[in-house]
């Protein structure tokens, strides 16, 4: 809980008054960097009393003490069951962490997920997904488009996503699918950021119904 004090006292506190917030003026940012958004844990697996949800009340009351306003994100669904989840035993919790990695054509299938989700369940980050299995394919961008249609049309839920992987050096690559390649003098994007970026400059009023043959699930 200390750690993250410091970390939020670095990026947002007075120089004058926090011994961090006083580095971050010495480093040459004297004005705060206005972080409002944290995330408490990652794919957390172990959702017993005594593992993710107390360490996430304990971090989240001090932060929330000292930052009343400031949003936390929890670790949201992933694949393990969450029924011990604080957002679901009654702690507070601003948003919570979806993430998604499916073939293209079950990706494809995914642009209803949220059209039935369960509105009294926190808003939802869905801070990593992407349609992995046929890396770099028009195929795959398209399927994440349709994806992403589904978070656009439930906005009052999905309030914010990110692509992941993201960055990738060539030298020392991790995953076949990172959306941004580089070495030391060149980049090249998947297509997945070219349907980003179209979507990201072209907001729709309105979305087509639309059907897979056969239906992917």
């Amino acid at each position: 809980a200390q750690d993250a004090l410091d970390l939020l006292d670095y990026a947002n506190a007075d120089p004058a008054a926090s011994t961090y917030a006083a580095l971050r003026s010495d480093m040459g940012h004297p004005a705060s960097f206005g972080l409002d958004r944290v995330e408490v844990g990652n794919e957390e697996r172990l959702m017993d009393a005594a593992d993710y949800p107390s360490h996430y009340q304990l971090i989240t009351v001090k932060l929330w003490e000292r930052y009343p306003k400031l949003t936390i994100v929890a670790s949201g669904r992933w694949g393990p069951p969450i029924a011990g989840s604080p957002c679901l035993t009654g702690q507070r919790c601003d948003v919570w962490d979806d993430h998604y990695y499916r073939k293209p054509d079950v990706m494809a299938g995914m642009g209803a997920v949220y059209d039935a989700y369960n509105r009294s369940l926190p808003r939802v980050f869905v801070g990593e997904f992407a349609a992995k299995g046929m890396s770099g394919s028009l195929r795959a961008a398209l399927a994440e488009g349709i994806f992403r249609l589904g978070f656009e049309r439930n906005a009052d839920v999905v309030e914010s996503s990110s692509f992941a992987p993201l960055c990738n050096n060539v030298k020392g690559t991790q995953w076949s699918y990172n959306m941004l390649n580089f070495n030391s003098t060149h980049l090249f994007t998947l297509p997945a950021y070219h349907t980003q970026a179209m979507m990201a400059s072209s907001l729709g009023r309105h979305t087509l119904l639309a059907t897979l043959d056969p239906p992917y699930v």
